[in-house]
């Protein structure tokens, strides 16, 4: 998204400011006699004005300011070497001001106006290319890191993962992988690193790892523990919740209910472990055997 105006003000604070240079005026003795040259436009003319630049891409508005510049600055030699910068005339609707009235009408500060006037002395009316547009950040990894990390999330997620029916409670996605409540980011991450470690290539640090996984994997989520719940548990949990909401009738039901399905689970869990430890009696006696 490009940035209008001025990089470290939003909207409301240079029509703030603007606002108050009117109030104030601009203190110098080239207007209606003698006194501020400010004092030549309406503030709605001003606001007016200022709104239709805020509109504008910090590109266009670059463009509009370089136009301005060429009609009140003689220069006679576009790209030859100066000794200095040549003096100018400011004019805005033909009239003669200083420097201050007309910058507050496109929003602009001498900082971003004096780099636009330089860049005309060197360049003429042409868009301005920002000196790190083609360079990349010292910070940048290499390809073949980026790479690396996509290529281990995609395995560490294939087998990892589980892919529930329907939409997962807790999560607006319909769409999710779902890593065990046991695991965090930061697990996943030292597992990637002691493989980096294993295969002698670069790691990368932890905040990294993580931008990395929502740029290749934002599917892929660790379950909460809550989500570890059956579906029935879940219901009859938050029906509990709301137990001050509902009619004594319908509290006693919710609590019968739970329990029952409590009783029927610890029926179930008590019969697996049976199962279990039978199991594993048999696989001794067929070890003895053999």
């Amino acid at each position: 998204m490009e940035e209008n105006i001025e990089q470290n003000e939003n909207e409301e604070e240079v029509i703030n400011r603007v606002k108050r240079f009117l109030e104030e005026g601009c203190g110098c003795t080239r207007g209606p006699n003698g006194g501020p040259c400010s004092g030549y436009f309406s503030e709605e003319t001003v606001m007016s004005n200022l709104n239709n630049c805020l509109e504008l891409s910090s590109a266009e508005l670059d463009l509009v300011i370089l136009a301005n510049i060429q009609a009140f600055t003689r220069i006679d030699h576009i790209g030859d070497k100066r000794n200095g910068s040549p003096r100018c005339n400011f004019l805005f609707q033909s009239l003669t001001m200083c420097k201050d009235t007309f910058l507050n009408p496109y929003g602009l500060s001498y900082s971003r106006f004096r780099p636009l006037k330089e860049h005309f002395e060197n360049y003429g009316i042409s868009p301005r290319t920002y000196g790190n547009c083609k360079r990349l950040p010292s910070n940048t990894l290499p390809t073949t890191v980026v790479e690396d990390v996509k290529s281990f999330l995609t395995n560490y997620v294939e087998e990892n993962s589980i892919s529930l029916p329907g939409r997962v409670p807790g999560y607006k996605s319909d769409d999710i992988k779902l890593l065990s409540a046991s695991e965090t980011k930061m697990s996943v991450w030292h597992d990637f690193v002691a493989a980096c470690t294993a295969s002698e290539k670069q790691a990368v640090s932890y905040s990294k790892f993580k931008d990395l996984w929502e740029q290749f994997h934002p599917d892929v989520v660790v379950a909460k523990p809550m989500t570890d719940l059956c579906v029935i548990c879940k219901q009859n949990t938050s029906k509990l919740v709301r137990l001050t909401n509902l009619a004594d009738g319908e509290k006693s039901e919710c609590v019968r209910t739970q329990q029952e399905h409590l009783d029927t689970v610890k029926s179930e869990r008590e019969l697996y472990n049976e199962v279990c430890e039978e199991g594993s009696l048999d696989s001794g006696r067929l070890n003895r055997t053999c």
